[in-house]
């Protein structure tokens, strides 16, 4: 479960059951609305996004900007990127 925290007060966990849209439609009001926030995660998926991190500068380093397929690749990122925002 995401949840977040705002230094203006707000808060916002995605309760069991509430539409995948409707989450998204409320998280982009609520981030409309704050400077600054803290998030919560687990050990675990901290721990991912740290590997994720590691292995994305060491992707970078090895010139994956080069490879065929990263325009694609790109692509594909926006598009998840603009369903998330949806």
């Amino acid at each position: 479960m995401l949840i977040v925290h705002s230094a203006e007060g707000h808060r916002l966990s995605k309760p069991p059951g509430m539409s995948s849209e409707r989450y998204h439609a409320a998280k982009a009001a609520l981030l409309k609305k704050v400077k600054s926030m803290d998030v919560s995660l687990s050990e675990h998926e901290y721990a991912d996004l740290l590997d994720d991190r590691k292995w994305r500068l060491a992707m970078e380093s090895a010139g994956v900007d080069n490879w065929s397929g990263y325009d694609y690749a790109m692509e594909l990122y926006r598009e998840m990127d603009e369903d998330e925002s949806n």
